[in-house]
């Protein structure tokens, strides 16, 4: 097993696509037998660089997902939980990928192709280079691919389609939002009138959204702290009425508050195991922001 640390590697560039700052590589080529890579994991869990962009590549000699081999041997939860463990830990997560898939192969006449050479990188890294991705290359006369780490252009966002959100039907006033949008008389063909009763009600739906849940996270973040304010001031006078009341209403407000926000980062994340007190962790929204970066379509092939 062999990792080399560069500890604040600074590149600079005139180029708007590159990046003109300092992070993090750590660079891994990973034992052959899992036994042997425990070190490796165990290693990268108390390095768990968080306070810089950090990105993790090389030959892990590992699979990380069950469809990451075809041939041979199939690959089993035991193989893959010690590679997981380790990102979660570390809250790595992958860099998307253009090009294959696979990345080793034994070259032999029954193929064995594998996904086991890897880039990770942190939360940090997707909020300093959104546009950042590994381009996976021919293998040449090579048993392993190589891959380039690279800067793509930024994509001119276009206005984004709408999208309902869970979290409205929270609200009292929503039933009444939609009622009022859906109600109001229109002149014309019976196409033409539903197709102006949505642009409307989607308008009301907007405004909704900006007055009552455009900063839902951080409302609930803060009911959190007042919350906890006011329950030191209370262990310091727990006799005091007016203080236990207090601490009673913002206790209310914040399990409201954070039940909301978690409905909201459920659906945006389409995380199915989201945990509440999970929602605010900034591994949570870099794969958020991983998600949307995957999504984004940087190539096409005919």
């Amino acid at each position: 097993m062999v990792e080399d640390m560069f500890g604040g590697w600074e590149y600079r560039s005139n180029h708007a696509a590159h990046y003109n700052g300092r992070f993090n590589a750590t660079f891994v080529y990973a034992f052959n037998q899992k036994e042997d890579r425990k070190e490796l994991w165990n290693y990268l869990m108390q390095l768990n660089l968080r306070s810089i962009p950090w990105v993790v590549l090389g030959d892990f000699n590992a699979v990380l997902h069950a469809e990451d081999r075809i041939g041979g041997t199939p690959v089993t939860y035991a193989e893959i939980m010690d590679f997981q463990l380790c990102l979660d830990t570390c809250g790595l997560v992958e860099l998307p990928t253009n090009g294959g898939k696979y990345t080793w192969t034994d070259n032999q006449d029954e193929r064995i192709f594998s996904r086991i050479d890897w880039v990770f990188v942190n939360g940090e890294w997707i909020d300093d280079m959104p546009y950042c991705r590994e381009n996976i290359l021919p293998a040449g006369v090579s048993d392993h691919c190589p891959i380039v780490v690279q800067m793509v252009k930024q994509i001119k966002k276009t206005r984004l389609a709408f999208k309902f959100c869970n979290v409205w039907c929270q609200h009292p006033y929503f039933h009444k939002v939609v009622e009022d949008g859906w109600c109001t008389d229109i002149a014309g063909y019976r196409m033409f009138q539903v197709v102006q009763k949505l642009k409307r009600l989607k308008q009301n739906l907007k405004q909704l959204h900006r007055q009552h849940f455009s900063n839902i996270v951080q409302e609930a973040k803060n009911d959190r702290i007042a919350m906890l304010q006011c329950q030191e001031r209370l262990l310091a006078n727990p006799t005091d009425a007016h203080i236990q009341q207090e601490e009673k209403s913002l206790r209310l407000k914040y399990s409201q508050s954070a039940k909301l926000s978690e409905l909201f980062l459920l659906q945006r994340s389409k995380a199915t195991w989201i945990k509440l007190g999970d929602d605010n962790t900034k591994y949570f929204f870099s794969l958020i922001k991983q998600r949307k970066l995957i999504q984004s379509v940087c190539q096409i092939q005919d």
